[in-house]
């Protein structure tokens, strides 16, 4: 087994070594990549493991490497003054790193990257723990990842750990993505991912997952638990906050996200994506997957499951959960149910065809009648909903025949579609599946000596037209 390490490895001017044997590591200087094989280094110093920008680090498969250092003023487990990236010898995630920096006096990050312009740090296909220590003056951060144009950090086919620590007078985060412009990105893609904050500071912010930007979480498993802050989230962005494919191929991620405001409680929110002060941004969409949020806490601040400035939207295949203590049943909801009846050849006459909404036993639910008086529009009386489910209906129309006129006897199938909202109440999205839902009825009868009032029942005003009346 190679040595233990008592020396950071700054690696920023290092020529090409090979000690994998001996120390666990092999560096190749003119590609900036480092292998590492059961590397084990306990700095005595605040640096573990310093990186010249744009570097690569291989994990070894069946192999087990430590970083750790030492306490100090600011400590550092890992550090990259450019892009990243920190990648699996193959893709079966067969090695592991496990980085661990000392508890600070002022600030502590487990992985630390930075730079001037764009950052891209991407974890691939490895067994990743970054973990911080706690800071008694600045923030604790397990993954830190920021730029002054645009930060994106992404976890592709990874298991990965990021906690932060306790941070008493300041800030904590799990993984922390920032940029001076909005523009961050965080793509999370086919992998486990456990982040964790630390308590936060009063006045102060513990945020298990905060990206500037936008967060796009496309297949996977979440959990994202904060602290106990003034200011706390489970996941929490600026901009969109995106979870599941749209794609007929959909994928069924899984988000746990847990927030707990302390004392004064500003805000607790489980998810959010609150724009900021950047006036279009701030929306969620949720396309696909299961979804459990929870906000809890002390303090006069809101707390929300789920919150987003401009809103949220719901796909077809979304699960929502609620912890299992949570009792409270959400509010109902009504649904306008509607389709068209159109006349080919005449107006239709005034107060003459009803139609029925019906259930799936054929009772019917509500009727509605339609006339020229209120347009063609057949609009029945709202539907109350209390429960998530999915309902099914028919429309069609009860009225057996009108002289004169051949009725359209087609039968609409619709369905409603309700969900928990995580929010205390319910959403709905009627589906007709064939479109739009259109009685077309044709006059048989003869234009001339139709009346000439166009208020009364089969009047026509004789223009003589047969085109479609609405």
């Amino acid at each position: 087994m190679p040595k233990q390490l008592t020396k950071t490895l700054d690696l920023t001017n290092m020529p090409t070594k090979n000690r994998l044997d001996t120390e666990g590591w092999h560096w190749i200087s003119t590609t900036k990549v480092l292998y590492i094989s059961n590397i084990n280094i306990h700095s005595d110093s605040s640096v573990g493991v310093i990186l010249p920008p744009g570097s690569f680090i291989v994990v070894k498969d069946n192999t087990e490497n430590i970083i750790k250092t030492a306490e100090g003023a600011n400590t550092v487990g890992l550090y990259c003054g450019g892009d990243l990236s920190i990648m699996g010898q193959t893709k079966e995630c067969g090695g592991r790193l496990t980085i661990k920096a000392g508890n600070a006096t002022m600030e502590s990050f487990g992985i630390k990257v930075e730079g001037e312009r764009n950052i891209n740090f991407t974890i691939g296909h490895v067994n990743l723990t970054s973990c911080a220590g706690a800071a008694a003056q600045g923030s604790s951060r397990g993954i830190y990842c920021n730029s002054q144009n645009m930060s994106y950090l992404s976890i592709l086919g990874s298991n990965v750990s990021a906690w932060g620590n306790e941070a008493a007078f300041s800030n904590s985060y799990g993984i922390y993505v920032s940029d001076d412009n909005h523009r961050s990105i965080f793509v999370f893609n086919d992998s486990t991912l456990d982040a964790k904050a630390g308590k936060g500071g009063p006045d102060n912010f513990s945020e298990a997952i905060f990206v500037r930007g936008h967060i796009n979480i496309f297949a996977g498993e979440v959990t994202a638990i904060s602290g106990q802050g003034g200011y706390s989230s489970g996941i929490r962005c600026r901009g969109y906050l995106t979870i599941g494919y749209r794609e007929l191929d959909k994928t069924n991620p899984v988000v746990v996200a847990r927030a707990k405001s302390g004392p004064p409680g500003k805000w607790a929110y489980g998810i959010a994506a609150d724009g900021d002060n950047v006036s279009d941004q701030g929306q969620i969409f949720i396309n696909s997957g299961t979804l459990m949020a929870k906000a809890q806490g002390e303090g006069i601040g809101e707390r929300k499951s789920i919150f987003a400035k401009l809103g949220i939207n719901f796909g077809e295949d979304v699960v929502i959960t609620r912890p299992p203590n949570y009792t409270k049943e959400p509010k109902p909801i009504s649904v306008d149910i509607s389709g068209r009846n159109v006349g080919i050849g005449a107006p239709l006459p005034i107060g003459m065809f009803k139609f029925a909404l019906m259930d799936e036993e054929g009772a019917v639910v509500k009727e509605a009648i339609t006339n020229r008086g209120c347009g063609t529009n057949i609009c029945f009386d709202q539907v109350l909903f209390e429960t998530p489910g999915v309902y099914n209906y028919t429309i069609r129309a009860i009225t057996k025949s009108i002289l004169k006129w051949k009725m359209d006897k087609r039968v609409f199938p619709i369905s409603v579609v309700v969900k928990d909202d995580g929010r205390g109440g319910l959403v709905a999205r009627v589906d007709s599946g064939k479109g739009e839902i259109l009685f077309t009825n044709t006059w048989c009868g003869s234009v001339k000596g139709l009346c000439e009032c166009c208020c009364e029942a089969c009047c026509f005003k004789g223009c003589g037209a047969n085109g479609l009346f609405r």
